[in-house]
């Protein structure tokens, strides 16, 4: 079994909407993300998936994947120091990331995603 785990948002500033790094999810059968702020931001954060190409995953040459679609039922409220957190098996998609949607405030956010395949 293959386990990684590395950041998305690391100490990223928030004062606006934003997406994480794409995550590639080529041999993953399963993710967790964790986000933990700190400030004030408020907003809400979902996971959406990509089926798009966008090449293998390399820190070299970033990938290309610009269809994104929100996957139902991930939406969670993010407000001020207030830790949050998503477990999915069964990924059956090449890419996934999270999206915020800002409302208020400002934060910095570090987040990490863990995977397990093989």
């Amino acid at each position: 079994m293959r386990i990684n785990n590395f950041p998305i948002f690391a100490g990223q500033t928030i004062n606006a909407s934003a997406n994480s790094e794409p995550i590639w999810l080529g041999h993953a059968f399963g993710y967790s993300i964790q986000i933990t702020p700190t400030g004030t931001a408020a907003g809400t954060a979902v996971l959406q998936l990509s089926d798009d190409d966008g090449g293998d995953f390399d820190t070299t040459n970033p990938p290309t994947v610009t269809n994104w679609i929100t996957i139902t039922g991930t939406s969670q409220a993010v407000s001020g120091t207030t830790s949050i957190a998503w477990n999915i098996s069964d990924v059956q998609y090449r890419w996934a990331r999270v999206s915020y949607t800002h409302t208020s405030g400002s934060s910095t956010f570090n987040a990490r995603v863990n995977t397990k395949g093989f």
